[in-house]
């Protein structure tokens, strides 16, 4: 206790002496394991580092220009607004048992949070993710438990990051095992459309939705594919609760359309009580296993749409049963499509019918939805389950529904996102006390902080750095996309190439091994 107030004492003392500037990393720095570090009300241009277990918190309406990365178990970060135009606002790179929650990700030049394969245990909750650049987030590692988030916008090229071939524009991309989703609401995503804008790198472009960062992305709301030992594909995941709402796609890319779920090699997952809006339901090929469908509610958005679809799947693809599958009106499969896939289907609601039915379904009979896609008197889904439950991810009531009851959107979906010019994020009150309070003795500015020199990357093998990456040395293999242009400092001597991101250094590939084959250069 002594120390604590050791702490306060000469911070506040150090305020009155105008030429004595303070940070946040600063504080961080002074204060020990367990300490909780307040915020002060301002805008704050640096980035952070945390490799102690510690609460940052906010104190009043916090911004932060500038990423955040922890290297440390049990650390939270509570109650900012974190807009870094160059890359994550929170990179992950190690630790456990932490919490993200009460944040505001806006604009960010990669996804809102990045969490990688050496993390375990994480809760990322009550976020707000608005037009950050080709995911709200990346969740790798393993247990971590995704609820209660809020994703819009989401944007496939950035006009602060060099376009990448490939990138897509997701709610969330997961990597890993042992993860839950749970109660989130993505929604107003991009639909696909051919072409993007090019505009001047800064917060008011981005903010101004009438700019189409969008050019061929196929979204989903929740997407895994195998990238390598540092991502491996989703498997033993649940997705329990959320409402995914995509508008109708006017731009098919490649067939793709928008999708809820999508996943190549996945494994035990198990998709229930979750609400769908989209002109695609899910896409599973190839090699999938044990991917369930069960009690869902799935509505779809437009004339061209599909629902289930396993491919290639092989035995023990999955099963779909107890769910509502209204409007889904694509092609002849209708609901459900199975290639060279095995799959336990029956117990659902369909309507309109396009394929024959399975055992106990309820077959080309209108459901019966209010506004909310809940359950009205008389439907002939209410106690018509495998289970004697209601079909779908809403309880009519009298019964005890399998698992929780999702919160739907309280809005009629529209087929095309309701444009603003500004983003209306969600009001956040942090509601802890804290135990030490930090007041930083500088004015806060307003210039961003300049954006580091884009530079191209490569060494042997033909991998590529990308900004979040823990490359530690090329022998690790981590990240095999091709040539990239990412923004990040490069730096050489005796050793080796290293790049900065923030306050991280990583060491590309030793100079001595072959010299010819690692070299940085401008960006085109």
């Amino acid at each position: 206790m002594k120390r604590l107030l050791t702490i306060v004492l000469m911070l506040v003392l150090t305020a009155c002496a105008p030429q004595s500037r303070a940070s946040i990393q600063s504080m961080i720095d002074a204060a020990s394991a367990g300490d909780t570090v307040t915020i002060r009300a301002g805008t704050y241009d640096e980035n952070l580092s945390i490799t102690k277990a510690l609460i940052l918190e906010a104190d009043g309406d916090v911004t932060l220009r500038g990423m955040i990365t922890i290297r440390a178990n049990g650390v939270t970060v509570r109650g900012m607004t974190i807009i870094y135009l160059y890359g994550s606002g929170i990179y992950i790179n190690s630790g456990s048992t932490g919490v993200i929650e009460n944040n505001k990700f806006l604009y960010n030049g990669a996804p809102g949070v990045q969490l990688s394969n050496n993390t375990s245990g994480w809760t990322i909750r009550n976020n707000y993710f608005h037009r950050n650049n080709t995911s709200a987030a990346y969740i790798n590692g393993t247990n971590h438990l995704v609820e209660n988030n809020e994703v819009t916008h989401i944007i496939q090229h950035h006009p602060c990051v060099q376009a990448t071939s490939g990138a897509d524009a997701d709610g969330f991309v997961y990597f890993g095992s042992g993860h839950v989703f749970k109660n989130n609401y993505i929604h107003d995503m991009p639909d696909g459309g051919i072409g993007y804008d090019v505009t001047a790198c800064n917060v008011e472009e981005l903010a101004d939705l009438s700019n189409d960062y969008d050019n061929d992305s196929h979204t989903d709301c929740f997407q895994t594919y195998g990238a390598g030992s540092s991502y491996p594909v989703g498997h033993d995941i649940l997705f329990e609760g959320n409402v995914c709402e995509l508008s109708f796609s006017s731009d098919w890319t490649g067939g793709f359309g928008q999708k809820a779920w999508q996943g190549s090699n996945a494994y035990n997952i198990t998709i229930r009580n979750n609400l769908v809006i989209a002109d695609f339901i899910s896409l599973f090929s190839p090699d999938c296993k044990n991917i369930v469908f069960d009690h869902n509610t799935f509505i779809g958005s437009g004339s061209n749409n599909y629902g289930v679809k396993y491919i290639d799947c092989g035995s023990n693809a999955g099963s779909v049963k107890n769910n509502i599958f209204y409007g889904i009106l694509g092609d002849s499969n209708g609901h459900l499509e199975i290639v060279n896939s095995s799959v336990d289907a029956g117990y659902n609601c369909v309507y309109p019918a396009r394929r024959p039915p399975d055992p106990g379904d309820v077959w080309g009979v209108d459901p019966r939805l209010d506004s909310n896609y809940h359950l009205l008197p008389g439907s002939p889904c209410i106690g018509a389950a495998e289970d004697g439950s209601d079909i779908g991810a809403f309880q009519y009531g009298g019964q005890t529904p399998p698992t929780i009851t999702p919160i739907p959107p309280t809005r009629t979906p529209t087929k095309t996102p309701t444009k603003t010019s500004t983003p209306v994020p969600p009001t956040i009150t942090p509601t802890l006390t804290p135990t030490i309070t930090l007041v930083p003795t500088y004015t806060p500015t307003s210039t961003p902080i300049p954006p580091p020199a884009c530079v191209r990357v490569v060494w042997d093998k033909g991998l590529n750095l990308r900004p979040g990456a823990t490359m530690y040395n090329a022998a690790s293999g981590y990240l095999s996309y091709g040539m990239e242009f990412v923004p990040l400092q490069i730096f050489t001597n005796n050793e080796g190439v290293f790049a900065q991101f923030g306050r991280d250094w990583w060491v590309a590939m030793s100079l001595n091994s072959n010299p010819n084959n690692v070299y940085a250069v401008p960006c085109p």
